[in-house]
């Protein structure tokens, strides 16, 4: 099915995203393009307006022009780091959901170490065997996955590094029957993960707009950005870390 497409009007440019589905409008990342851009149209509203007054000397327009270009850019930092916060919640929730149970108590210790040495003294076509059978996305792997499920999580927390390729297998087969266990956590993770998607496929046409709007160089974003203790975020706009460090320069003459 062909994605649906809905055009955007900021400042009177527009540009195209995918139309966004009605539960994503509450969601942190939906809001953050929604408080921006209203920054964005009230910097075009109030920069028309000085640019056109005649009374204003160019002195006096680029003073008045200033703090308009200020706030809207500053909202723009703010909302890279609120896009970047909700990035870090969701890999923290999924994290989570894949997260393989801690050892609980030195028993568990000694059950683990069974369980690895049992795994190291099977012949390899045994392990190859086991591997495939839990491979399987039908009923065949995840009832391999339950019957040797201590086994799993033992050689995802052995202490001693074991063949990287049978650990990252285990450990993608881990992930994935997680996920199939707690379908609603998962779904609802993803679903923020696309409102994110969307959110930061709309930040770039916003920074865009605001640049044509402002005329503002990153020269002028990074003075913001240290000036506000926002650097992280600046970078993650494009300023590089040379405008930055000058701008740090700037700071302390």
């Amino acid at each position: 099915m062909d994605t649906e497409i809905e055009t955007h009007t900021i400042a009177g440019h527009q540009f195209d995203l995918p139309k966004l589905p009605t539960e994503h409008l509450a969601g942190a990342s939906y809001l953050a393009h929604v408080k921006l851009a209203a920054s964005i149209d009230e910097a075009y509203t109030l920069g028309k307006t000085v640019t056109s007054n005649s009374h204003l000397s160019d002195e006096g327009k680029h003073a008045q022009l200033a703090p308009i270009g200020e706030k809207a850019w500053g909202t723009l930092l703010q909302a890279r780091e609120e896009l970047d916060y909700e990035a870090a919640r969701l890999d923290a929730r999924q994290a989570e959901l894949e997260a393989v149970p801690p050892v609980a108590n030195p028993t568990q210790q000694g059950i683990d170490a069974e369980a690895r040495s049992w795994w190291r003294g099977l012949p390899n076509e045994e392990r190859l065997a086991l591997m495939q059978s839990l491979a399987d996305e039908g009923e065949t792997g995840h009832n391999t996955f339950t019957k040797y499920n201590d086994l799993w999580q033992a050689l995802l927390r052995s202490p001693i590094p074991l063949p990287d390729h049978e650990v990252e297998f285990v450990g993608d087969i881990w992930k994935r029957i997680r996920r199939l266990d707690n379908p609603v956590e998962f779904s609802r993770i993803q679903t923020e993960r696309n409102a994110l998607e969307w959110a930061e496929q709309a930040l770039a046409h916003d920074q865009g707009i605001l640049r044509r709007v402002t005329g503002w160089n990153d020269k002028r974003l990074a003075d913001l950005a240290v000036s506000s203790g926002k650097e992280r975020a600046a970078a993650r706009l494009g300023v590089t870390p040379d405008d930055l460090a000058l701008a740090q320069l700037r700071k302390r003459t």
